[in-house]
Parts: C-alpha cells; structure tokens; sequence
C-alpha cells in the first residue's frame, strides 16, 4: 500500500530548503522545549522548525483521530504516544501531513 505522507510531489506551506533533511515527506518526532522556562513536549521537525504537536492537539486538530481523546504530545517523552500502536502513528503521521500541506 503506498503511504500518501511520503508522496514525492507533496509540498508545504512552511518553507524547506531544498536538500532538507526534513521536507514534509520525513516528519520526524522528537522532544523539545518550546521556551525558556517551558517544559519539554512533543514535536515534529519541518525543514529547521518544530512543528509543536501539543499546541494542535490542545486547537483540537486531532480530535477525529485515535489519538484525539488525551494529548500524548503534552509529555516529556514519546513513549505513551509508541504505546498507542501502527493505527495511532498512522492516523497522526496523516493528520500532520494533511496539516502542513501547501493546499491548507
């Protein structure tokens, strides 16, 4: 089954630079703190941002989604969201993608 995330010819709306190790086709996690002072929480790297996946869950933007009924972005560690399971990372990974096409 082909996974529409790493489509070649998708493209967002935030600028990557080309040769960017994270273009919207390779979205990977990672823990960061948004601030000083903040707490660490769960994000996605987007060309040299991080997307702050929390932040979309606390707007509701994964509510339709496996992981819509508690933020598993909002931890110090991506082990609770792991937990979840393939249906959860998939379902996330499309809703991110979706998110940050250059059509939304």
């Amino acid at each position: 089954m082909n996974d529409p995330t790493t489509d070649p010819s998708l493209t967002s709306w935030v600028e990557v630079m080309p040769g960017s190790d994270f273009p919207i086709q390779n979205l990977p996690y990672g823990v960061f703190r948004p601030g000083a002072g903040a707490g660490p929480r769960i994000g996605v790297a987007i060309g040299d941002r991080v997307l702050d996946l929390a932040a979309l869950h606390e707007a509701g933007l994964f509510s339709a989604t496996a992981i819509g009924d508690v933020n598993l972005f909002a931890r110090e560690v991506l082990n609770e969201f792991m937990a979840r399971g393939g249906e959860a990372w998939g379902e996330a990974r499309r809703r991110i993608s979706e998110l940050l096409q250059a059509d939304n």
